[in-house]
């Protein structure tokens, strides 16, 4: 078959698309600082609109809460946007030019993760203080040494993997302690990082290296992060093997 042209929507400078949990089409408009919301069809009808910070761009839908987060490029923060009403619920702090968004279940409390493109600080938020409108819903900016922009969690929420944009190994970040709890030299430049959902092992990208690292993280589930390695390579992806995150937020 074949793709054939539906229909047009004038619009600005768009950065950034999702569907949300009622089927709407939410852009991002990066010099207008807003997302706009439009009809899932041809028509790509103009149903509302809400404010952002400077220049946002990727965007991740929180279904269960009826929200959509959104990194703003400009400034330290992420906008939760209240896919009901379309209005500002609350900001999570971030580092500078948020970048990548994921969601961790913790031991205490929901985890939101905030890797930062251009800054070494990584945000972890309390998701359900965010969902409830308070203020200040970031917990901790943690210190990595590193710009990062993706986070791959274990599936009990004690740990998270973050890739980097300056350095050649992955960061394995302690979300109860908040701090770094070791490192993982992969080589290359590692971008992009996913866990299994069993939690035995993640895979990591590369915008230098043709292959895939493997790592074992099985010592993770018995708090024992130092002991994560490197333990196989999937060649044969070409160059830059990246892009391996997952679309969806879960929670």
């Amino acid at each position: 078959g074949t793709v054939e042209h539906a229909g047009t929507r004038e619009l600005s400078r768009c950065s950034g698309m999702r569907i949300g949990p009622r089927g709407s089409l939410y852009v991002a408009q990066k010099r207008e600082w807003e997302v706009l919301e439009l009809s899932p069809d041809s028509d790509l009808e103009l149903r509302d609109s809400a404010p952002t910070g400077q220049e946002p761009h990727d965007m991740y839908v929180l279904p269960a809460d009826g929200l959509l987060v959104v990194n703003n490029s400009l400034e330290p923060a992420a906008t939760v946007v209240d896919l009901e009403t379309m209005t500002v619920r609350t900001e999570i702090e971030t580092g500078q030019n948020p970048h990548g968004f994921a969601v961790a279940d913790g031991p205490g409390y929901r985890y939101g993760l905030s890797p930062a493109r251009d800054d070494d600080h990584f945000a972890v938020a309390d998701l359900d203080a965010a969902v409830a409108g308070e203020a200040d819903p970031t917990e901790a900016l943690v210190d990595v040494g590193t710009s990062t922009g993706f986070a791959a969690p274990t599936p009990d929420g004690r740990y998270a993997v973050v890739d980097s944009y300056d350095e050649s190994f992955v960061t394995i970040l302690d979300l109860v302690d908040l701090s770094v709890a070791g490192r993982v030299e992969v080589g290359g430049e590692p971008l992009h990082v996913v866990c299994t959902d069993d939690g035995e092992e993640c895979y990591v990208g590369n915008m230098e290296r043709n292959d895939l690292a493997v790592l074992d993280t099985s010592p993770l589930v018995e708090g024992r992060p130092e002991d994560v390695a490197v333990t196989g390579r999937i060649a044969g992806l070409g160059e830059k093997p990246s892009g391996i995150f997952r679309p969806e937020v879960e929670s």
